[in-house]
């Protein structure tokens, strides 16, 4: 079970056992866990982290990247999740690509170290469960932190004038996403749930063009608001109207992050034009 897959279960949590919730202070971890909970500091919403190892290290800020070797067990001590044998697991600190638990958990923590978690039902996998892990789940992990990276901000990146990026006639959205209508839409806003049909070209800062759906020979259709993109697409492209052609300047958090994919690096802020054809 990869933490990104399945964050969003957090969401609909509620608790901490497979009959109800339990609390961390009265859940039994089993002895194998070593949790100690008075050694163990508590953040505003309930996780509780010790740090077995210390590192010394850059201490990890929101929208850092972060790679990590874990372990995950259930309070009786049974292992759920590990990243032993697939790789070390990258992502984005604070945006909500991990679970809850994990962005706060995770704050501050300096590279080099190695740091338990005591996570509740709440800000783990939630009343739902997943993959086999029961519903109410208090969870404990066991993260290596071994590096850190930051992006550049948008704000001080330097764009190819080929790209035409204007950032002082575009609108910044809450996440940090740029958004400039080239062309002007019309008709009905676009609102989650809803399938856009879209042509779209997308470049790296220097101008270098890393993806378009002319190369595939189609038109690309998604569901907005659901996850289907990347996060800054989903922002970014809330409230489009058909027929706009919009260009978005995506800071890395919201696109790719510490991992890249294909011809994008990691830490690679964004730049695309789209062309909204349909709104269903």
């Amino acid at each position: 079970m990869r933490l990104s897959s399945l964050f969003i279960l957090a969401l609909f949590a509620c608790g901490g056992g497979n009959s109800g919730p339990i609390s961390l202070e009265r859940q039994t971890f089993a002895p194998s866990l070593n949790v100690d909970l008075a050694a163990s500091t508590r953040t505003t919403n309930g996780v509780y982290y010790r740090d077995l190892v210390h590192g010394t290290g850059a201490v990890a800020l929101a929208h850092d990247g972060l790679d990590v070797d874990y372990t995950g067990w259930i309070a009786d001590g049974s292992e759920f999740s590990s990243s032993q044998g697939t790789g070390t697991y990258n992502f984005v600190l604070g945006v909500g690509s991990v679970l809850s638990g994990w962005d706060e958990g995770l704050a501050g923590v300096a590279v080099g170290t190695t740091r338990q978690l005591i996570i509740p039902a709440a800000l783990g996998y939630g009343s739902r469960g997943g993959d086999g892990l029961p519903p109410n789940s208090n969870l404990v992990y066991q993260v290596v932190v071994h590096a850190s990276a930051r992006s550049a901000p948008v704000e001080q990146t330097s764009f190819a004038a080929s790209l035409n990026v204007n950032l002082g006639a575009s609108v910044k959205t809450a996440n940090g996403v740029y958004v400039r209508d080239l062309t002007a839409g019309s008709g009905a806003a676009a609102a989650p749930g809803q399938t856009l049909t879209v042509d779209y070209i997308g470049w790296l800062p220097d101008g270098t063009k890393f993806d378009a759906s002319q190369d595939s020979g189609t038109t690309f259709s998604f569901i907005i608001g659901k996850g289907k993109v990347i996060a800054g697409w989903d922002e970014g492209l809330s409230g489009v109207q058909a027929g706009a052609t919009r260009k978005l300047v995506i800071p890395a958090q919201l696109a790719y992050g510490v991992t890249g994919q294909n011809k994008i690096p990691p830490f690679a802020n964004l730049v695309f034009d789209i062309v909204v054809h349909s709104i269903q």
